[in-house]
């Protein structure tokens, strides 16, 4: 059912594909605490007055390293393909997390640090922030999505090509995966359900 939810999604998408722009816009990156930031003020502003239609943004998280190949041709393909770009500004406040920044950033009252921040043969250790977002299950590249509340929604990883991405964006930007969450509870209701009618016993 997800597989077909997620193929409509990119027939859609392909329209997109086909459209180019000559002056497509680009995506504006933004930090971690720059989109969290801009998520709050969007959040706050949605509450007190719900008439301005303007809710608050996903975020897209795009966890990379510097010496990693694939992230680099992402930035190169992927990332700059007019559909990628169009979903991405549409729905999301996107953001580029170095998973080996030597920086601290500061999330609910708490620091994430890099333990190791020195450079030692072209690589650092691993970021706290970013290893707490992928649960320790590092793997570059990797794209999560964050709801409104900055809940995680889904990871995913590895190299994604055009239409993959623009999918991946309009399933979850669009809330389209709602109704697919919402088609799974009520078919596990309906499994259960019959499960507990029991089945009749030959004679």
């Amino acid at each position: 059912m997800l597989k077909s939810a997620f193929l409509n999604v990119c027939l859609v998408t392909t329209s997109l594909v086909s459209a180019q722009d000559a002056a497509t816009p680009k995506i504006n990156w933004m930090t971690w605490s720059e989109a969290i930031e801009a998520q709050k003020a969007a959040r706050e502003f949605y509450l007190k007055d719900k008439k301005a239609n303007h809710p608050p943004k996903k975020i897209f998280l795009d966890v990379y390293t510097t010496w990693c190949g694939p992230c680099k041709k992402m930035d190169a393909n992927t990332f700059k393909k007019p559909s990628v770009i169009q979903a991405m500004n549409k729905y999301y406040y996107p953001v580029k997390l170095n998973a080996e920044q030597p920086d601290p950033i500061t999330h609910d009252e708490h620091t994430f640090i890099n333990p190791n921040p020195t450079l030692v043969r072209g690589r650092r250790g691993v970021h706290q922030l970013a290893a707490s977002i992928l649960d320790n299950q590092l793997f570059y590249p990797s794209f999560v999505v964050m709801d409104e509340n900055t809940n995680r929604l889904v990871i995913h990883k590895g190299y994604k090509g055009e239409l993959v991405m623009a999918g991946i964006l309009a399933f979850y930007g669009s809330n389209e995966y709602l109704k697919y969450k919402e088609a799974v509870m009520k078919q596990s209701g309906q499994q259960k359900a019959k499960n507990s009618t029991g089945q009749p016993i030959n004679q």
